[in-house]
């Protein structure tokens, strides 16, 4: 299957960028079996990717196409979050899981994550995995979950940044902590005894040392997974507000290597 201007826009005729202009940044459309929660997140990623000079390509999940092919036009992927679990398969999840705790699993998205971590891979596509997202980040690249963390509610918690990660020297220019506030809702959670492929934690939770930040061991590559939602709290959060900024600072700068000149707007900085 090839494809055509219905999966992704063509690039066949286009001018070259000009500063001012934002950048296409790939991302699912929400697929599950909450159309409530579909819609919401839909409409914030909308918001919020706008506000830091991204526009969202969303990605029909019945039509991006298999096996890979050479790729659409965008400058990042956001892989969003999910009420979703993924399936039940003792090779995905840690010692002593249980396929009881598993809720409603997504093989369609599964499916999509699973090609959109792959071409990121070979491409070296900026990317950023958000709660569900960070989960098939683990998955995807061979690591494993915990089916359901015992105790867990949705609020706020504290999170603590592994000092000289790539995250700790992002938040430590945003305020110079290694603490910070984060939101949480999804009951599964990353194994850090099992990690993907190229991978490293770079934040835990700081009462129940569940992962809450993964990123790429690479230093020349944005490839970040975070627990926690930064679309939904970016401007109370300095920390979610700079993972932001920095995934759309490494968009442009994937663009420049393709040839494609963008000056970013900081409008998210009013």
């Amino acid at each position: 299957m090839h494809p055509t201007e219905e999966h992704f826009p063509s690039r066949h005729g286009q001018k070259e960028k000009s500063p001012g202009q934002s950048l296409p940044i790939g991302i699912p459309i929400p697929h599950s079996t909450c159309s409530e929660y579909n819609a919401r997140s839909q409409s914030i990623w909308e918001e919020v990717l706008r506000v830091f000079s991204l526009t969202p390509i969303w990605l029909a999940p019945d039509r991006i196409p298999f096996p890979r092919f050479s790729g659409p036009r965008v400058y990042g992927l956001i892989l969003p979050g999910s009420p979703a679990d993924w399936h039940w398969d003792p090779e995905l999840y840690s010692a002593g899981a249980s396929a009881e705790k598993i809720r409603s699993p997504d093989f369609v998205r599964e499916r999509v994550d699973s090609w959109l971590i792959e071409w990121a891979w070979d491409k070296e596509l900026p990317l950023l995995g958000v709660c569900y997202g960070l989960q098939s980040l683990n998955v995807c690249l061979g690591g494993k979950l915990h089916s359901h963390v015992e105790g867990h509610s949705e609020g706020t918690h504290r999170m603590d940044v592994e000092p000289g990660t790539r995250l700790w020297k992002l938040l430590t220019g945003e305020g110079r902590f290694s603490s910070w506030v984060v939101n949480s809702s999804h009951h599964q959670a990353v194994d850090p005894s099992a990690l993907g492929q190229g991978l490293r934690v770079s934040a835990f939770a700081s009462e129940d040392q569940v992962v809450e930040a993964l990123e790429g061991q690479r230093e020349d590559w944005f490839l970040f997974g975070v627990q926690w939602h930064p679309e939904r709290d970016w401007e109370q959060s300095p920390a979610s507000k700079a993972l932001l900024g920095a995934f759309a600072q490494a968009a442009q700068t994937y663009a420049r290597s393709q040839g494609i000149t963008l000056k970013w707007k900081r409008e998210a900085s009013r």
